[in-house]
């Protein structure tokens, strides 16, 4: 067998202070100041007929325009196709602004035009350090995460803390040695929202993704990628703050699960990396009707007046501006008769062995991804959302007679037209259980 080889390189990506950030509509600031670096970490394997390409992103998401830009520019110059390489972001909202034409391009467009850059250099680095490699996966326990989803007394839903909320407490470890035992790299996934540093902090920080890294990595001494998990329900134990005493924590307390369960794997030759990706129609909610448009409309003109005579921040008052030109789209739409929309919607698969990485780009409820994982037919399968992109919230469809932010409000911070109809989320499930499905039945390549 001729077994894989593999080779890791990390850049750093932290952007310049003054760059906005996203992630809470109500930060009043740019950034600040930087308490931690954001990085970029690339891993190759190559098995003599498939290379394969992961790259784990401090960075709270990227856009479709960015994704196709990365994958063209990352076939031209490693021959990793976009069916083979994988785009995760940790979701950090301590990150920059990723997309263009909503503020501050001045500096947001060179940032991502340099950042296409970093990835491609980062991957090409990654590829010229191949190497014989083995590969061992395992999985430990921890809960630093609660559902968020709380019900108050009078039936409303808020981001709060639901305790009888389901969660997914695994801590899935993929370890790679080169052939001599040497500790080339680590994939850690795991779910939780990093949004310790909240609204009031304006320092740029991976938030406790950096902190988990940090310890990970002096202890097992090979570069780890965190893939995140569907944390669209989860927040950290201890909710949101603007000190970064909790990310210290929670971090060393997932990293010291991730090293234990490190070090009782046993890497051993694989000779089978495989990948695999569909793309489908995903089903909106029906827009919403031509008054409450209007409505909306009117009380954003109010509020953009009103932020307008107080001076408000130039931040605040853009954001404003930017549901206001939603709301129109949503008005033009809705007098064309076009009430019934979807969205294109990607499920990529990654296989290494008996390993799979299943990925998608949204904010999926924690109850899709502990659904992928029971149906699939691998040994150990590592669930992604934020990953080539993110089109927003996609809850399950038990959560939408609730309502809650999730529900109701979250698609309009994405600039999308409705939320994902309650039936998105089990034909992400039946998708990605085929996609899955096909590549565990492929021949070795």
């Amino acid at each position: 067998m001729a077994g894989i080889r593999a080779g890791v390189a990390r850049v750093v990506i932290t952007p310049p202070v003054g760059i906005p950030m996203w992630g809470f509509s109500n930060r009043a600031l740019v950034s600040q100041s930087i308490h931690d670096d954001l990085t970029a970490t690339a891993l190759v394997i190559d098995d003599g007929n498939c290379r394969i390409g992961i790259l784990a992103l401090d960075i709270i998401a990227l856009d479709d325009w960015h994704v196709a830009a990365i994958r063209q520019r990352a076939q031209a110059v490693t021959g990793i196709s976009a069916d083979h390489l994988l785009l995760s972001c940790s979701h950090t909202h301590s990150g920059p602004l990723p997309w263009l034409d909503r503020g501050n391009d001045d500096l947001v467009r060179p940032y991502c035009e340099n950042l296409t850059n970093q990835l491609v250099g980062a991957l090409d680095w990654a590829a010229r350090q191949l190497r014989p490699a083995r590969l061992g996966v395992g999985r430990g326990m921890v809960q630093i995460q609660v559902n968020r989803r709380e019900r108050r007394p009078d039936g409303t839903t808020v981001i709060g803390v639901n305790p009888n909320g389901p969660v997914d407490p695994e801590v899935g470890i993929v370890r790679i040695d080169d052939e001599d035992g040497h500790p080339l790299a680590a994939l850690m996934n795991y779910a939780c929202h990093p949004v310790i540093l909240g609204p009031r902090s304006y320092v740029l920080s991976a938030d406790f993704v950096g902190r988990a890294r940090q310890v990970f990595e002096g202890a097992t001494g090979c570069s780890c990628l965190f893939l995140q998990g569907c944390t669209g329900n989860l927040n950290p134990i201890g909710g949101v703050t603007d000190r970064y005493d909790n990310c210290h924590r929670l971090g060393a307390i997932l990293a010291g699960e991730a090293v234990k369960t490190y070090h009782e794997i046993s890497p051993e030759p694989v000779d089978r990396l495989a990948g695999l990706r569909r793309t489908f129609d995903l089903p909106l909610a029906p827009l919403d009707p031509l008054p409450q448009i209007e409505n909306e409309m009117s009380l954003l003109l109010q509020r953009i007046e009103k932020l307008e005579a107080e001076r408000a921040s130039a931040l605040v008052i853009n954001s404003a501006q930017l549901a206001l030109r939603r709301a129109r789209r949503v008005r033009d739409e809705v007098q064309a008769g076009r009430i019934t929309q979807t969205l294109p919607f990607e499920v990529q698969a990654l296989s290494i062995g008996e390993t799979a990485l299943i990925a998608a780009p949204a904010e999926l409820f924690v109850e899709i991804g502990l659904e992928i994982k029971r149906q699939s037919p691998f040994f150990q399968t590592l669930t992604l959302g934020y990953a080539n992109g993110c089109i927003g919230y996609v809850p399950v469809a038990e959560a939408y007679p609730e309502g809650g932010y999730e529900v109701e409000q979250a698609h309009k911070g994405y600039g999308k037209l409705a939320a994902v109809a309650p039936s998105g989320a089990k034909q992400i499930v039946d998708v990605s259980r085929d996609v899955l499905q096909r590549l565990r039945s492929a021949a070795p390549r």
